[in-house]
């Protein structure tokens, strides 16, 4: 018995160490995915030379459904949200039916045309991404673009999948900043738990989770962060299941001890009985011999 103890002790310690070394791997591979989610997002947003020219010849022409075109397909292939451009005289154009977001946006911010920002939006609960318009040394407005967070989405299913496929079957993953919180199988003590988490975990224990959490660095220079909740009972399941089959060893050899000592006993008795009844016997015939002895000598002595 104190052997499977001891054996159970190391097999909980080797559990926690394997759980650790594989949700880590799993955890680093989509960090790196994480941070390159959105500093791709912010280099795809400042390829805008494109639309700068046709802005800078529109403006001269007074045709701007170039513009339009350009702005449609640069949102459609570099998977934006919505996009538009605020001209100096603060008309807005669109790529798509997204002006009385952009207008919006621009209502509520200061936008500096000078100067490239980021912010969170949160009646679309994406970044709005700005910056100057120049072409030439001209500065023609300001380019806005709002993120597309359903690529997020994405990566987080692929997230929890691949966790899924190392074994843990009720885990969550999940993205949050200061201003938003979202994942797969989240719960309220999931938030709850994280909500005064602002630093790094790596697989730490907040009862009763395991949490990996890595800092991501988010286009306002903020930070962000992307991780995994595993429960208590998923991490130490194999132990569980070791420690049944554990309780079941230990009662067969109990059973089997109690049956080898029954029958080890029986034996031993079944040996002294044998023993009883032999010395029974003996003594019996001793008895028998000194009766006769006694009888003899009565009889000599009535000769005499």
């Amino acid at each position: 018995v104190l052997l499977i103890l001891i054996f159970e002790l190391q097999f909980y310690g080797y559990s926690l160490d394997a759980t650790a070394k594989v949700l880590g791997l799993v955890d680093s591979k989509f960090h790196q995915q994480g941070n390159h989610f959105f500093s791709s997002a912010v280099q795809r947003f400042r390829k805008s030379f494109q639309i700068s020219r046709e802005v800078y010849e529109a403006e001269i022409s007074g045709e701007y459904h170039k513009v339009r075109e350009s702005l449609r397909s640069f949102q459609s292939e570099e998977g934006f949200h919505s996009m538009g451009v605020v001209l100096r005289g603060g008309r807005i154009i669109s790529g798509g039916d997204s002006w009385i977001l952009l207008a919006k946006i621009v209502s509520a911010k200061n936008l500096e045309p000078q100067k490239e920002t980021a912010f969170w939006w949160k009646d679309s609960n994406s970044y709005v991404l700005a910056k100057p318009l120049i072409f030439q040394g001209v500065n023609l407005g300001s380019f806005i673009a709002l993120m597309d967070l359903d690529g997020l989405g994405d990566l987080l299913n692929q997230y929890k999948q691949e966790i899924s496929n190392q074994g843990f079957q009720e885990i969550s993953v999940f993205f949050r900043n200061p201003d938003f919180f979202t994942g797969e199988n989240l719960s309220f003590g999931h938030y709850y738990t994280l909500r005064s988490q602002d630093l790094d975990l790596r697989f730490q224990f907040l009862n009763p989770f395991f949490i990996s959490q890595y800092s991501l660095r988010m286009p306002d220079d903020s930070t962000g962060y992307i991780g995994s909740i595993v429960p208590e009972n998923e991490v130490f399941k194999p132990v569980y299941q070791m420690g049944i089959l554990s309780a079941i060893a230990t009662f067969v050899l109990l059973s089997i001890l109690v049956i080898a000592l029954s029958f080890q006993t029986k034996n031993i008795l079944k040996q002294l009985n044998q023993q009883v009844s032999k010395s029974r016997k003996l003594a019996l015939g001793l008895l028998s011999m000194c009766t006769e002895t006694d009888s003899v000598s009565r009889g000599m002595s009535t000769l005499v």
